[in-house]
């Protein structure tokens, strides 16, 4: 998955969320909804749902720090915080496993990167 934290040309770090690239943004989301329905067993249409509602609460009631400073979370962390609702949700030994097991599928899961 591509790094939203930094442009493309030189590896210069963002300071707005305007900078960030639009193809990794959509990564970002299509990994929160992947690891909704693969790794919590979501159905494909409520996982839709609840990214899209996610994204428009995001662009509608966040600044744009705040919109910056969410792409730093984890897709993870933010597909079990959907699940929950509240945030409470307890990540088991096996959806870690499913989501470590999607990562070495998509080839995104390197030895210098904490899953969690």
């Amino acid at each position: 998955m591509a790094d939203l934290h930094t442009k493309n040309a030189g590896n210069e770090t963002v300071w707005d969320v305007c900078e960030l690239d639009p193809s990794a943004i959509e990564a970002y989301w299509a990994r929160v909804g992947e690891t909704l329905r693969r790794v919590f067993d979501v159905s494909s249409g409520d996982a839709d749902d609840s990214v899209r509602r996610l994204r428009e609460r995001l662009v509608n009631d966040g600044s744009a720090e705040t919109q910056l400073h969410f792409y730093h979370l984890d897709p993870f962390q933010v597909a079990a915080d959907l699940v929950s609702g509240d945030g409470s949700k307890v990540v088991t030994a096996d959806e870690m496993s499913r989501y470590v097991d999607m990562l070495n599928l998509a080839g995104d899961l390197h030895p210098d990167r904490a899953v969690l």
